[in-house]
C-alpha cells in the first residue's frame, strides 16, 4: 500500500510525473515491441462463435492498440467496442457503440453485451494486448463442458512481467480446471449465461467484486492459464487516472450492498 501511495502521490500526480512518464512509456513500448517481434507472423486458426467485447473511456490509443492485436491474431473475430468518452472516435471494421459521456464501465458492458450475437464473448479491458499466448481455443475447450459458464485467463502486468492478476481459487475441479470464486476481468463466457448477471450500473468503477459476488451460485467460473494477455496500463495519463481513482462514491455503494442481507442477490 505504501508503494502504491508513493506511485500515485509522487509520480502519477506529483512532481515526479514529468520525469517518470517518458521512462514508463518507453519501457511499455519496448516490451510490447518485443512481444510483437516474438509473435512474428503467428496467426491463430479461426475460432467460431466468439465476439471480443471492449469497454473504453478516454483512451483512443490503447483501444486501437488492443483492436490491432486482435485483428492480427484473430482476423475473423467480431469485435464490439463501447465508448463513453467525451469525443468517441469510430474504429473501422468493428461494431462501434457510442454512449453518453461517462456512462460508466458497468453500463457500457451491459450495452455491449446487447450487441453480441455469437454464442460466446471474450471480455477485455481497453489496455490489454493479445499475443500468441492468448489461447481463446483453450477457453472454448473448457466451455465444451456444459457445467462451465466462464473461463478466466492470466493477466500479466507490464513493465517487467513481475505481477499477475490473481484468480480466487476454490478446492473444486471440473476435469483439469480449477473452479474459481473470482477471475480477472479477462475471460471467455457463454453470452446467454453472462446476461443472467448484468453489471450494476450504479458502479461506474470497482464493479469487479460486486459482479463475482452476484455471479456466485449462478455462474460456474474456472481458470485457464493458457488464455493469457498483457496489461499495458496508462499509469501516467494523469487526467485519466484522476477519473480512475475517484471511487469514493462507488465504494459507499458497494459497502451498502455488502451489508445488505440480499447482497449476493442479482439486481
Amino acid at each position: 500500500m505504501a508503494a502504491r501511495n508513493f506511485l500515485y502521490d509522487k509520480l502519477v500526480f506529483g512532481r515526479g510525473h514529468d520525469l517518470a512518464k517518458p521512462v514508463y512509456d518507453r519501457l511499455i513500448a519496448i516490451e510490447l515491441a518485443a512481444a510483437r517481434a516474438r509473435d512474428g507472423r503467428f496467426v491463430f486458426a479461426p475460432v467460431r462463435d466468439v465476439t471480443a467485447l471492449i469497454k473504453t473511456f478516454e483512451r483512443p490509443h490503447t483501444v486501437r492498440r488492443l483492436v490491432a492485436s486482435i485483428r492480427r491474431l484473430h482476423p475473423s473475430m467480431p469485435i464490439v467496442v463501447v465508448d463513453d468518452s467525451s469525443s468517441p472516435r469510430d474504429i473501422e471494421g468493428v461494431t462501434f457503440v457510442k454512449m453518453p459521456f461517462d456512462s460508466g464501465l458497468s453500463a457500457g458492458r451491459n450495452e455491449g453485451l446487447r450487441h453480441v450475437t455469437t454464442r460466446n464473448v471474450l471480455l477485455l479491458d481497453d489496455d490489454f494486448v493479445l499475443t500468441q499466448h492468448t489461447r481463446v481455443d483453450a477457453a472454448l475447450e473448457a466451455l465444451e463442458r456444459p457445467e462451465i459458464d466462464l473461463v478466466g485467463g492470466r493477466v500479466t502486468f507490464l513493465p517487467f512481467y513481475l505481477e499477475q492478476a490473481k484468480p480466487v481459487l476454490t478446492d473444486r475441479r471440473i476435469d483439469r480446471w480449477l473452479v474459481c470464486d473470482k477471475v480477472p476481468n479477462f475471460f471467455v463466457a457463454r453470452a446467454d449465461r453472462l446476461r443472467l448477471v448484468p453489471w450494476d450500473e450504479r458502479l461506474k468503477l470497482i464493479e469487479h467484486m460486486d459482479f463475482f459476488l452476484r455471479a456466485k451460485g449462478v455462474l460456474t467460473s474456472v481458470y485457464e492459464p493458457r488464455l493469457a494477455c498483457l496489461h499495458a496500463r496508462t499509469l501516467f495519463d494523469a487526467q485519466y487516472m484522476r477519473k480512475r481513482v475517484d471511487v469514493a462514491r462507488y465504494v459507499d455503494i458497494l459497502r451498502e450492498k455488502l451489508s445488505s442481507p440480499s447482497a449476493n442477490d442479482n439486481d
